[in-house]
């Protein structure tokens, strides 16, 4: 459909068919924005994991899904394997959308989905239905590609990303007290571990 065709059909109150490569766009900007999402969502959580004291098993769990949430971010901003990584998406937030829900009916503040940032598990709850419901809505057309762009452009993205998280952790890491009882390191937060001592 040429572009004075589709201007006609609008026009005379018919919408026109999405084309494959209308489909496609769509797609992959809400495999962007969505990207976008699960990036600063890790984020901030690998910066919560490492400025606040925390158990160390709690420790290790939030930088293993921060790293999880900004790798499975940089498959979807890149782009590869579209029918695929859609469907991931699908249950990933479908998964997301059942811990934000679970933590609303059960009456917590804050859902802990964006680190130190207080957002009731209701708005993430609705969050992750738009997101969802987008998804849904929004499928690759057939001339998607079976591999999308290629390995190196996520090896990249996804090492710059996990890079900067890691930096966020370094930077972001309790002070400690030695046991000499010195302060060792320029945070706010000091971290009294005895049995290091």
């Amino acid at each position: 459909m040429n572009e004075e065709s589709r201007t006609c059909a609008v026009r005379r109150g018919r919408w026109p068919n999405l084309s494959a490569l209308d489909s496609d766009y769509l797609f992959a900007l809400i495999s962007k924005l969505t990207a976008l999402l699960l990036w600063g969502a890790g984020a901030l959580k690998a910066y919560s994991a490492a400025s606040s004291p925390v158990a160390a098993m709690d420790y290790w769990f939030t930088i293993a899904l921060a790293i999880a949430e900004i790798a499975f971010g940089c498959w979807l901003f890149v782009g590869m394997f579209p029918h695929t990584t859609r469907c991931a998406a699908l249950f990933c937030f479908l998964g997301l959308l059942g811990i934000s829900l679970t933590k609303a009916v059960s009456g917590k503040r804050s859902c802990g989905c964006f680190g130190p940032l207080s957002v009731s598990p209701w708005v993430t709850a609705v969050l992750d239905a738009l997101v969802l419901a987008a998804l849904a809505w929004a499928k690759p057309g057939t001339s998607a590609n079976a591999m999308g762009r290629p390995w190196r452009a996520f090896a990249l993205l996804s090492g710059v990303s996990i890079a900067f998280a890691v930096g966020l952790i370094f930077l972001a890491s309790p002070a400690r007290l030695n046991a000499n009882g010195n302060v060792e390191g320029n945070a706010a937060t000091v971290v009294l571990r005895p049995e290091e001592w």
